[in-house]
């Protein structure tokens, strides 16, 4: 199943109290992209979902996306993304 499903993506833009319009300047389009992103229309790249994730508060939320959209590269770090070099398990 896809961490957006349908309307998931406007509820969360919502329950962060932010307009369509108020989204798509954040991330850098208009606000009938981010209507469309949301009723499933179109299907954001990674590096616009990322801005969308950061522009909501929850960068976690990409890496679940990526995983269910982009499975064979989930485990793709964005360029954006610090590494502050922690011992990996």
């Amino acid at each position: 199943m896809a961490v957006f499903a349908q309307s998931d993506l406007k509820k969360w833009r919502e329950s962060q109290g932010k307009s369509a319009s108020d989204l798509a300047e954040m991330v850098g389009c208009d606000n009938t992209t981010i209507y469309r992103y949301e009723n499933g229309k179109i299907k954001p790249d990674p590096d616009v979902m990322y801005r969308i994730c950061e522009a909501l508060g929850d960068v976690n939320r990409w890496c679940l996306w990526m995983r269910t959209e982009y499975p064979t590269s989930y485990a793709r770090v964005h360029p954006e993304t610090p590494d502050y070099e922690l011992a990996r398990a």
